[in-house]
């Protein structure tokens, strides 16, 4: 079975496009590293079910905030991913804690590199 196995994988070939290597160039990595550093992730604390739109918490929370062109992700029903255009935007958000969207809690963690979603559990309140 082991063998089979073996064999099996042996003959397998990629694609050229499979093949190809994709080249990043400092620029491009250090972008991602910045909007890697200048991202939290945010969970509505909340034991009700609420029906959060993801359009009434990206329009309301910028608002709130102050922060022009914030991006949202929602990652699940009370879990979202915040992009700011700048660190200074997030670390002063981050100080103006506690926040709160429709009378429940809003739990902040700065996203890390290297670390995955599932590290995250956002929650303890910063």
């Amino acid at each position: 079975m082991e063998a089979d196995i073996i064999r099996s994988l042996q003959s397998c070939k990629l694609t050229e496009e499979e093949e190809a290597v994709t080249k990043v160039n400092a620029e491009d990595l250090a972008a991602g590293v910045y909007e890697c550093e200048a991202s939290m992730y945010v969970k509505i604390h909340t034991t009700k079910n609420l029906n959060i739109s993801i359009k009434g918490f990206s329009m309301g929370m910028p608002k709130a905030w102050n922060v022009r062109e914030m991006k949202v992700e929602r990652v699940n029903f009370n879990l979202f991913h915040l992009f700011f255009p700048s660190l200074e935007d997030m670390k002063r958000i981050i100080l103006g804690s506690p926040w709160y969207f429709e009378n429940n809690l809003l739990v902040m963690q700065r996203r890390e590199i290297g670390k995955n979603l599932q590290d995250y559990t956002c929650n303890n309140p910063l």
